[in-house]
């Protein structure tokens, strides 16, 4: 080998060396773009009806911007229904709540929703008697819809190159469906508007039922509180409910015993009263006076309308000195807790 090609051949093993560093930083994994690859080839139906389209049309938001009078970000893609479709479908892999809500189409900033507070009733006049009529009590909810959105660095080696623009749409696909199922389950449960979110969750909605832990009951968890719990619903609304806890309430229950001493449930068992639970790290887990500890319901009584129309915006500026691309990912997106009543929350006691 002469000089100029050990010139060469350094120079490429340099920028292979540049680029498995950016894979492995906190940004992108080897695992993760791996992972993507794999994701691309199961799923080809959603990817190959454009392959590298997403890639594409990101990379010309990016040279557009950089083209630009110096404003930050610029450009902005519709992403196609297709790629929504599968992020949604990640977002529902990854989530505890967000697969059991009631998912509705929305048109518009605001969605109203009609429901019935007081049921017809069923009557059983006499012969030549008048049949009273019935009266239900209607009320109409509404949904606003609001913008969320969620940030991305991606490594430009990766949006430049064209030749895997198939992989790295599922790697942004997946990256952005993660996010988005993440932030639905912490949102749904625990958001508060006090605390600046868009939306009260579950926990921070008034008119949700209640069961207070008798006196005392404030480090640990009363065997006749959890079946108190269960018994809250109406079965009319009762269509599917589970627990959702953190693991420290798990713990709790797992050191219940009789007066023997022997553990009314065990590690093993994966219901709680005959009911599955699923753990959220979201979940309250401070076991002290007057505090939520447990949650028991059926997450179809959420309603939740989502905008088809994620926008996906990029700029080289933000993290220029790192060659990176900053990707914004925009949803719109609402929810309306619809029968506030069929939501128990398992409290400590206050003293």
């Amino acid at each position: 080998m002469n000089e100029v090609e050990q010139i060469k051949s350094e120079i490429i093993e340099k920028a292979v060396q540049r680029i498995e560093n950016e894979l492995n930083s906190k940004f992108v994994t080897h695992e993760e773009l791996l992972k993507a690859m794999k994701e691309y080839q199961e799923h080809k139906d959603v990817y190959d009806i454009a392959p590298g389209t997403l890639t594409k049309a990101i990379r010309d938001i990016v040279f557009k911007g950089a083209m630009s009078e110096s404003t930050g970000p610029a450009g902005g893609y519709l992403v196609p229904p297709q790629y929504v479709s599968r992020i949604i479908d990640v977002a529902i892999q990854q989530s505890v709540v967000y697969p059991k809500v009631t998912r509705i189409p929305v048109a518009s900033n605001q969605a109203y929703l009609t429901g019935v507070s007081s049921a017809v009733t069923f009557q059983y006049p006499g012969e030549a008697t008048a049949t009273n009529p019935t009266a239900p009590t209607l009320y109409q909810g509404s949904i606003p819809i609001k913008k969320g959105m969620a940030l991305i660095d991606i490594p430009n080696e990766l949006i430049q190159d064209a030749s895997i623009g198939g992989e790295v749409d599922a790697f942004i696909v997946n990256l952005i469906g993660k996010a988005f199922g993440k932030e639905m389950d912490r949102i749904l449960v625990a958001g508060n508007t006090a605390n600046g979110d868009p939306f009260n969750g579950i926990l921070n909605t008034s008119g949700i039922t209640y069961v207070v832990e008798p006196a005392g009951h404030t480090s640990d968890v009363n065997y006749d509180s959890l079946t108190d719990v269960i018994t809250a619903i109406p079965d009319d609304y009762k269509l599917d409910p589970y627990w959702i806890i953190h693991r420290t309430f798990l713990a709790q229950i797992y050191k219940m015993k009789d007066n023997t001493g022997r553990p009314y449930f065990e590690p093993s068992m994966k219901e709680i009263f005959g009911y599955p639970y699923v753990r959220l790290e979201v979940m309250p887990s401070d076991f002290s006076a007057s505090k939520p500890i447990a949650l028991f319901c059926d997450p179809a009584n959420i309603l939740f309308g989502m905008r088809q129309d994620l926008v996906i915006e990029a700029s080289k500026e933000a993290k220029f000195s790192q060659d990176l691309t900053e990707l914004k990912a925009t949803f719109r997106f609402g929810f309306y807790v619809a029968y506030p009543q069929t939501f128990v929350v398992l409290q400590t006691s206050a003293t």
